[in-house]
């Protein structure tokens, strides 16, 4: 009789098998980046470039089919996540042109910290004025990052905290993903963690 494996809230240094973190990283990374260029081109011109990868692999029909696949299937995971757990992983890998003060010093959770930075009384329902606040608030932490000395303490706390959200979030991905292999077809794509 086969054991169903459980993934726990622990902290994942130590529970959680490092595949199963790189698989869920690259799926998210994946979904909030290259999905849509990998699923479909609305263009027979769209059609003509898109037939090869920025690494100059050939891509198939069957290529184009097993990206819209795993999207579906990826997009299923976070909407089974609750919505905070979810618009953290969003936060981290959803493309945006952040300062480059806030980039060097926060790297893949810049998204994290700056939404960190927001309260929820102030908070907008429109996406646009979400994304204004995003890079107000982005502004805001650029130049306390310019302040290296002065905003330590804030700095290192904001860092932790933004580790701490992004882990919460991978282990919620992980309890609705489940152990199964990575969905992202990897060839001629490599994510953050694989470079």
């Amino acid at each position: 009789m086969a054991t169903a494996q459980v993934v726990t809230m622990k902290p994942l240094g130590r529970v959680l098998d490092a595949r199963l973190r790189q698989d869920a990283l690259t799926e998210v990374e994946w979904y909030f980046q290259l999905a849509e260029a990998e699923m479909s081109a609305p263009s027979n011109f769209g059609r003509m470039l898109a037939s090869v990868s920025t690494e100059g692999y050939w891509r198939t029909p069957e290529d184009h089919a097993e990206a819209a696949t795993a999207h579906r299937r990826i997009r299923s995971w976070l909407y089974a996540m609750p919505n905070n757990e979810a618009g953290v992983l969003q936060a981290a890998y959803e493309p945006r042109e952040w300062p480059r003060a806030v980039l060097v010093h926060f790297g893949d959770l810049t998204g994290i910290a700056v939404r960190l930075t927001c309260t929820i009384d102030e908070w907008p329902e429109d996406r646009r004025l979400q994304e204004l606040m995003d890079q107000t608030r982005a502004r805001e932490l650029a130049t306390r990052c310019a302040d290296r000395e002065g905003e330590v303490m804030f700095l290192e706390r904001l860092h932790a905290r933004a580790t701490a959200r992004l882990d919460f979030a991978v282990a919620g991905y992980l309890r609705v993903r489940g152990i199964a292999r990575c969905v992202v077809n990897n060839r001629g794509w490599r994510g953050r963690g694989e470079r």
